[in-house]
């Protein structure tokens, strides 16, 4: 797993060795903070080096995840999503907001 401040620059070499990256879009350590964004760019980044370097490689994201941004994470690039406190929390059950993030991403 890649944390905010580590350069894709770091792993560029070892992504013909491993089968899934991991983009974190939070600082780790607890859930339920907001994604930050602005490291969608790293995602992308990630896909032109895998598509240049022609290898098979997922590409997934965790932290701060939720229906208004889950379709973000898919067009930068990332094919698994980590979802934990968008599916797990209080306002709703876990059924009922696996179904919204399915939805937001039709």
């Amino acid at each position: 797993a890649l944390n905010p401040e580590t350069h894709i620059d770091e792993i560029s070499d070892l992504l013909p060795e491993i089968q899934q990256v991991t983009i974190m879009l939070i600082r780790p350590g607890w859930g339920g903070q907001q994604m930050n964004t602005s490291l969608l760019t790293k995602v992308s980044e990630i896909r032109e080096l895998i598509a240049k370097q022609s290898i098979n490689l997922h590409v997934e994201v965790d932290g701060g995840v939720k229906p208004h941004n889950i379709s973000s994470c898919r067009e930068a690039g990332a094919d698994i999503v980590v979802v934990g406190s968008s599916v797990f929390n209080s306002e709703r059950t876990p059924e009922q907001n696996l179904k919204m993030l399915k939805k937001s991403l039709d």
